[in-house]
């Protein structure tokens, strides 16, 4: 089988037999866990929804668990590229202090 090693496989001999049953195997385990992730982003969409009906912003939902999971620099750089960011879109989180309303809206 010197195509086969060359080609990056392990030479087995002639009797392919085993890796073909091992090969659909893992396809089978695979297709399996593609079921159950669909299940699972099914009951995620669901609880996100349920959140959504009372009146909480998906994406900001989503933004504040990505956040959770940083770690103290992360979240550090993270606050910072936002603040930067929205300062160049002039969003800022808080205006000023002594703005009226009207300024602010502005």
């Amino acid at each position: 089988m010197t195509d086969d090693t060359e080609a990056g496989l392990p030479d087995i001999g002639g009797n392919m037999t085993a890796l073909k049953r091992d090969i659909k195997k893992a396809v089978n385990e695979i297709e399996g866990m593609k079921d159950r992730r669909s299940s699972i982003n099914a009951d995620k969409a669901a609880i996100i929804e349920r959140l959504e009906a009372q009146g909480i912003n998906r994406h900001a939902l989503k933004a504040v668990m990505t956040y959770a999971q940083m770690d103290a620099s992360g979240r550090k750089n993270y606050d910072l590229s936002t603040q930067l960011a929205r300062e160049a879109l002039n969003l800022p989180i808080q205006g000023d202090l002594f703005e009226t309303p009207a300024q602010a809206a502005e």
